[in-house]
């Protein structure tokens, strides 16, 4: 198949799953990607008790990234705390509610996701407003979420568990590369303070998500690749669509 895709960079550590769909689109076109994390993740010190509140008084927990859940069950196991068997888990896909596997049993009764991509997960948590909500985020989480669920009389507790750190890209030579993804706001301002000229080259940009996507379009960029849609849902699918029917 003739192409114009040759070098692929992915804004992501290496995949640990060799079934990885990256892997198929590499095999499938011959193509070469590479994996760089244009951010780095780090725990930050919480004293739960010094806030005058303890888990056991929460009755469900909000999910808006697999990340959060990671965070969340890692500080459970650091101060020997079994989250009670009953809790409720909000998240904000499906992709996120099977993460919970990694963790729990997974029981449809009592872990809820948003089905929908145009998303109305506030009013999904609206619906159960007698919980009291804890919600794991790292520093850069946006209050947007909390506050509309503060506003439908919900009670809610953010606790950041983790932090962004940008990671210095300078050493990536940008030109190797046709396409680069990116998932986070933060991974764009990352990827624009190592490469500030990056729209002026030929890159495409893949991005996921709309925070991400505003970030792109703030910053003068444009984006070639979008996910997710109601089409095409991962990033995966919309690189081996692009790759198939645009370029």
């Amino acid at each position: 198949m003739n192409h114009k895709i040759r070098n692929i960079l992915i804004g992501h550590e290496y995949p640990k799953n060799s079934k990885n769909p990256y892997f198929n689109i590499s095999n499938k076109y011959n193509i070469k990607i590479d994996f760089k994390p244009f951010i780095k993740l780090e725990a930050i010190n919480i004293d739960l008790h010094k806030n005058n509140f303890t888990l056991y008084k929460f009755t469900a927990v909000i999910f808006a990234s697999k990340i959060s859940i990671d965070y969340f069950f890692q500080y459970c196991k650091k101060i020997n705390y079994n989250v009670n068997i009953d809790t409720k888990y909000f998240c904000k896909t499906e992709s996120i509610a099977l993460y919970l596997k990694k963790y729990i049993k997974y029981r449809k009764r009592k872990i809820f996701f948003n089905k929908e991509l145009v998303y109305n997960f506030e009013n999904l948590i609206a619906k159960y407003s007698n919980e009291l909500y804890l919600y794991p985020c790292s520093n850069t989480c946006n209050d947007i979420m909390l506050n509309n669920i503060i506003n439908y009389g919900c009670q809610i507790k953010k606790v950041i568990m983790y932090k962004n750190l940008k990671m210095d890209l300078s050493y990536i030579k940008k030109n190797e590369y046709d396409i680069v993804a990116v998932f986070t706001p933060k991974s764009v301002i990352a990827l624009l303070e190592s490469f500030p000229d990056i729209g002026k080259t030929k890159i495409k940009i893949a991005s996921f998500g709309n925070k991400t996507h505003n970030t792109v379009i703030n910053a003068g960029l444009t984006i070639d690749i979008k996910a997710p849609t109601n089409l095409l849902p991962s990033m995966t699918m919309a690189i081996d669509y692009y790759i198939r029917n645009i370029c």
